[in-house]
């Protein structure tokens, strides 16, 4: 079960935002707890359809916290590394996580290694 989903959209086509509240549904019905991050794409283009206001508001429609709201590009790199602290911040802070189980076992030393080698 996830803990996080990163929902992405292209700055240069309004249609990617829109599409996205089908995918914000369809994790729902999985998981009603799942926090949600929105990132625009392609923010070092000049023709964006996307404002940032128009992300804001697709934002608060789907009960996204507005601070979950990022523009980056992936070709310059430019905002990716705040968004990733972000994104650990927030999960790591999570009150809904599970803890990850967990499986130890010991080993004897003290047998006999099986290829006489090391």
């Amino acid at each position: 079960m996830s803990k996080g989903v990163i929902l992405i959209y292209d700055l240069e086509e309004c249609d990617t935002l829109t599409t996205l509240r089908n995918r914000i549904q369809e994790v729902l019905s999985y998981n009603e707890h799942t926090t949600f991050f929105l990132l625009g794409n392609k923010n070092d283009c000049c023709r964006a359809e996307v404002a940032k206001q128009d992300a804001i508001n697709f934002a608060i429609n789907n009960n996204i916290p507005v601070e979950h709201v990022f523009e980056i590009s992936v070709k310059t790199g430019k905002g990716f590394d705040d968004f990733i602290s972000f994104v650990a911040k927030v999960l790591s802070n999570d009150k809904n996580s599970v803890d990850p189980v967990t499986h130890s076992f010991k080993l004897d030393n003290n047998k006999r290694k099986l290829f006489g080698c090391c």
